[in-house]
């Protein structure tokens, strides 16, 4: 609208900016995918504390894994699960579940396409498995986290019980579950918490506590910040399974297996943070999960944030303005530390103008956006030299 003054004095015009800014979306919205004793069947259901869960699910039960995952994911810090029930074959006792599912009636792992966004994926159940049921959950898994830019936290088969087994493992494993590794973790040894049906603790994976610990510090500081060290302590856990020490640690730990340990005055500590991919050179890239929750963590948000780019003129104005939405987006993680360099130039950088987008992509109507990040790392390794001085006489 043009402005017609009619008076001196000064006048006050607010016309839009034509900027759109692009929100992040949530970080720890985690779907439990498992067998519980009642509830909806393959439908993902939200609960926002445990007394959500109760209602809904009924609560603890010594024949659901699933259930004391999900207690230990709130008692950890968790605010968002959504919990989908697993049907078991025979009614009764949880085992033998097909977690692969089937996407034409939602079913397994294809439930979770009910939730518009999902972070975090657990199969708790999964260690309860044979061998080949394993490897086919645990392959599905990855896969359906891939697709839907999630990060899952496996555990592994409950007879990995020593360093020597999880290391066989490791070795011979995770390789056969695909491209999926780069978006998963997992976390040895197995944890022991305190169990109302029976004098002895209950023992299980530690992926419900890590993902209530996930879920902490991406609240307390943010998704690129390790899930790990003395500010990671293991809630509500009683004791490990096994006792690490340095050199266990070392040893899983170039493997891409998490060490969980317990330490003087710290207690129990998630003391690890790596992908299952970090053992592959070729994922070198995405070795540490902290880069691969940030990465996924932009896309999403991209993703969501850009939708109004859809059927605008494709053209140098429309590039200028994807640009600066993105820029407008990547510089806050700048400035709060999830993003390395000198300057911002040095941080991250959006490209989107005729080098990416060529008359061909416009003429079919494509927009091609190239968003480069430099992600910070965990320091894992803390060296301190020492070096004794000759000694030196002194006056008296």
């Amino acid at each position: 609208m043009v402005l017609q003054p009619t008076y001196p004095g000064t006048y006050v015009q607010e016309t839009p900016s034509g900027a759109h800014p692009i929100s992040g979306v949530t970080t720890a919205a985690t779907a439990f995918v498992g067998y519980v004793a009642r509830g909806p069947l393959n439908t993902p259901v939200q609960c926002l504390n445990f007394g959500d869960f109760q209602r809904v699910f009924g609560g603890l039960d010594p024949n659901s894994v699933t259930s004391f995952q999900v207690s230990q994911f709130f008692l950890n810090g968790g605010t968002e699960a959504w919990v989908s029930r697993l049907q078991s074959p025979d009614g009764l006792i949880p085992t033998g579940f097909d977690v692969a599912g089937n996407p034409a009636d939602r079913s397994g792992i294809y439930a979770l396409d009910a939730m518009d966004l999902v972070n975090l994926i657990l199969i708790p159940d999964m260690p309860a498995m044979g061998q080949s049921d394993y490897l086919t959950a645990a392959t599905a898994t990855l896969n359906y986290a891939i697709q839907r830019k999630a990060f899952a936290i496996l555990d592994m088969p409950n007879d990995i019980q020593t360093p020597a087994q999880a290391i066989s493992w490791a070795m011979s494993t995770p390789g056969t579950f695909g491209k999926g590794i780069i978006s998963a973790a997992t976390y040895f040894p197995q944890v022991q918490v305190p169990n109302p049906f029976s004098t002895q603790p209950f023992q299980m994976g530690g992926s419900g506590t890590l993902a209530g610990i996930y879920a902490l510090t991406d609240r307390n500081v943010g998704v690129w910040k390790a899930p790990a060290g003395i500010t990671a302590p293991l809630a509500g856990v009683q004791n490990l399974s096994c006792v690490m020490n340095d050199e266990k640690n070392g040893q899983i730990d170039s493997l891409g297996i998490n060490a969980l340990r317990t330490f003087p005055i710290y207690d129990n500590v998630s003391w690890g943070a790596r992908t299952l991919g970090a053992a592959n050179i070729a994922d070198e890239g995405w070795k540490y999960i902290p880069a691969r929750r940030l990465a996924l963590y932009i896309e999403q948000s991209l993703i969501q944030g850009l939708q109004w780019v859809v059927f605008e003129p494709n053209d140098e104005r429309l590039w200028a303005e994807i640009r600066l939405s993105v820029n407008g987006f990547l510089h806050p993680l700048y400035l709060q530390g999830a993003l390395v360099g000198a300057s911002p130039s040095q941080a991250y950088q959006c490209i989107c103008d005729a080098s990416t987008t060529t008359p061909q992509d416009v003429a079919n109507g494509i927009v091609n956006i190239e968003v480069l990040f430099a992600p910070e790392r965990p320091a894992e390794f803390l060296v301190i030299t020492l070096q004794q001085a000759a000694g030196q006489s002194s006056n008296r």
